[in-house]
């Protein structure tokens, strides 16, 4: 396990927390059971920040080294995983751009 390098609380459920670390995982805690409920693996290099959806509290935004931002949907379980359903990451520009568009 990595040192953390952002935390940030789930304003809805206030006793669900996420955390992202240097071990290049995002962490979804739950508070009450003192456990880690989720650990997502979908970035290669320090997870420099995450934060819940300000209106979708299940979404999750995420943030790393990798030069990569990504899109959870935490009610899919992809636990472990390096993509698919439930995640959407999208590199980072050298101008620290990024374009995602839904094609549907």
């Amino acid at each position: 396990m990595g040192a953390i390098m952002c935390l940030n609380a789930n304003k809805m459920q206030r006793h669900i927390m996420c955390s992202g670390s240097t071990d290049e995982t995002v962490k979804v805690w739950d508070i009450e059971k003192a456990a880690c409920v989720h650990t997502y693996t979908h970035h290669t290099d320090k997870v420099q920040c995450v934060r819940w959806h300000p209106i979708e509290q299940p979404v999750l935004l995420s943030a790393a080294y990798d030069k990569s931002v990504a899109v959870l949907d935490v009610r899919v379980d992809q636990s472990g995983t390096k993509g698919g359903q439930g995640i959407v990451r999208a590199p980072l520009s050298a101008d620290s751009e990024c374009a995602v568009w839904d094609r549907h």
